[in-house]
């Protein structure tokens, strides 16, 4: 595991972010949180937002292209001809 001589304040970051996400988005109906946090999946960081925040990753959520094309949906693909 690699060093990370800034990890207490990331952690003390992403748990201030997880509390203002709880606490301010209680009557939202959808809440999309943006931008560049440096955090990877597996950081504790990460799944401190996520977890305490009560949020759902869109990436890692997606549909995967494999799914769509055994669905026979092409639409998604760039290189189609009659798409362009």
């Amino acid at each position: 595991m690699e060093s990370d001589e800034y990890l207490s304040h990331r952690v003390a970051q992403a748990f201030d972010m997880s509390q203002f996400i709880k606490y301010t988005s209680k009557s939202c109906d959808l809440l999309i949180v943006g931008g560049d946090f440096n955090l990877r999946p597996t950081d504790l960081g990460y799944k401190m937002i996520v977890t305490n925040g009560n949020l759902l990753d869109c990436w890692l959520a997606k549909v995967s292209f494999s799914y769509l094309q055994d669905m026979n949906l092409t639409c998604f693909f760039p290189l189609k001809s009659d798409y362009a």
